[in-house]
């Protein structure tokens, strides 16, 4: 007797979890991605590959190891990256409405003749920038509401 009362309250409360689970997947599957708000993109943790630099298209020199990129690295807020020839890293601040800082940034200091991208204007950027523009793939680095100073494409391994 004991026996079939306890099977009864399992089945119970299996399906009642049952449902419940299906009415959560119903409401889950009715939002399609369009719908998710803007914020949900992240520049955390993404390969940020440099594609333009204040107006100008990035390629990669001949003599160029790599190109230039950098990641936001969620511990400890910390940025790392390698500007076309030298490795850089330093920390930043991400705030409410879209608001990006970097702070105390340094870097390798290699001798690289003859590159396509100016490591001296990459750095101006990461100095200068106060907000960013995320879309899909493609982030902006600004500063005020003038035209992006630099434009990343994520890159996925």
């Amino acid at each position: 007797m004991k026996i079939t009362a306890i099977f009864s309250g399992m089945a119970i409360v299996l399906l009642v979890n049952c449902s419940s689970f299906q009415e959560v997947q119903s409401n889950v599957n009715d939002v399609s991605l369009n719908e998710l708000p803007e914020s949900t993109n992240t520049i955390t943790e993404k390969y940020w590959k440099l594609i333009e630099l204040k107006g100008q298209k990035v390629t990669i020199s001949p003599g160029q190891e790599k190109e230039a990129h950098f990641v936001l690295h969620t511990e400890a807020s910390k940025l790392a990256g390698y500007s076309g020839c030298n490795a850089f890293f330093g920390e930043y601040t991400l705030s409410e409405g879209n608001r990006i800082r970097f702070e105390n940034l340094a870097s390798t200091m290699r001798a690289c003749p003859d590159l396509n991208v100016s490591e001296q204007e990459l750095f101006q950027v990461f100095g200068m920038v106060d907000n960013y523009t995320i879309h899909n793939d493609t982030l902006q680095l600004n500063i005020g509401r003038r035209a992006p100073l630099a434009v990343f494409n994520a890159v996925y391994f």
